[in-house]
């Protein structure tokens, strides 16, 4: 099972031809937050992720609006 650091390095390198570096670098910080959200909720692993854990991050992304 791939683990989630491992996807996000590959999907930024694979797309190192197509998207521009300020694109790379945003996903890049988008995916790891979600990468740590994950880990703070015990999923380490692609697999693992599920619709759940997808719309509690969402909900935590409006929270953390709400409150800035």
């Amino acid at each position: 099972m791939e683990y989630l650091r491992t996807a996000i390095d590959d999907f930024i390198q694979e797309g190192k031809r197509r998207l521009s570096p300020c694109t790379q670098t945003y996903y890049r910080g988008a995916l790891s937050a979600f990468a740590a959200y994950c880990k703070e909720h015990g999923v380490d692993h692609v697999g693992h992720v599920t619709r759940p854990l997808i719309r509690g991050y969402a909900a935590s992304l409006d929270d953390s609006l709400l409150t800035a």
